[in-house]
């Protein structure tokens, strides 16, 4: 594999309190990168101060410097995108998510905001929680499909990152329309973890072995099984990664 995977915390909390706080500092020293949601871009704590506030105060000024994934998930015309990600590359903000089904001028634009920033814009393709009929039914197509036709034309436009599932990683990998780009794959659950509802999930040892880049965890870490707690869980999950990647 040519890159380390990395782990990725999906940190979706509605709430900020000083107990979000400490555990949000203790998780940070366990993973590489982490993505903040519509949740936690909505949420405050009892000073008011938004989310944004909060990052540059607890990860830019506390050293935590693999950044930020701010998961926007962008879905509007050209001009309302721009102007979105002017406000959002700020200083540790390292990746940004927008829609695969914006329009092609709006994704070249976006590419062009986004360059020279540090700020990587990243498409979505098929979300996790969708069933085989269920994207059928949106995109006239099956997963694989559907991910490969969104990957192909996202690439054209000069986007270089996509997410979707693991599992449509081993059908797309061998045509080649990976080749250059970086895979984000949210639906990372673990084993031993709570059940949730998203339906096109893999292990972390599936995903490492299956080549993404990186691996978005939120509820296996967030709400671990009783007797577990997240600092642990994440543990855990790194031990599974390194254990895939060395094997």
């Amino acid at each position: 594999m040519a890159r380390k995977p990395k782990l990725v915390l999906a940190w979706d909390k509605s709430t900020h309190t000083p107990e979000d706080d400490a555990l949000l500092c203790k998780l940070l020293r366990e993973v590489d990168m982490l993505k903040l949601g519509l949740r936690a871009m909505n949420a405050e704590d009892a000073d008011c101060r938004t989310i944004a506030s909060i990052v540059r105060r607890r990860i830019w000024n506390g050293g935590f410097r693999a950044g930020v994934f701010w998961d926007a998930k962008l879905d509007d015309i050209e001009q309302t995108v721009v102007q979105a990600l002017k406000h959002i590359s700020y200083e540790h903000c390292r990746m940004v998510t927008l829609h695969a089904t914006i329009s092609n001028s709006a994704m070249r634009a976006a590419v062009a905001a986004c360059k020279g920033r540090g700020l990587l814009p990243v498409a979505v393709t098929v979300l996790t929680d969708l069933s085989q009929a269920e994207c059928y039914s949106r995109f006239g197509n099956v997963p694989n499909i559907a991910v490969l036709n969104f990957a192909r034309m996202v690439k054209a436009n000069g986007i270089k990152a996509i997410t979707c599932s693991a599992q449509e990683l081993a059908y797309l990998r061998p045509i080649g329309v990976l080749d250059g780009m970086v895979t984000v794959v949210p639906g990372i659950q673990a084993a031993w973890s709570k059940h949730t509802d998203q339906k096109r999930t893999v292990t972390p040892a599936q995903a490492v072995a299956l080549g993404a880049d990186y691996l978005v965890v939120g509820r296996s870490i967030l709400d671990p099984p009783d007797g577990m707690t997240p600092v642990e869980a994440a543990r855990k999950i790194r031990s599974e990664m390194n254990a895939a990647l060395a094997s």
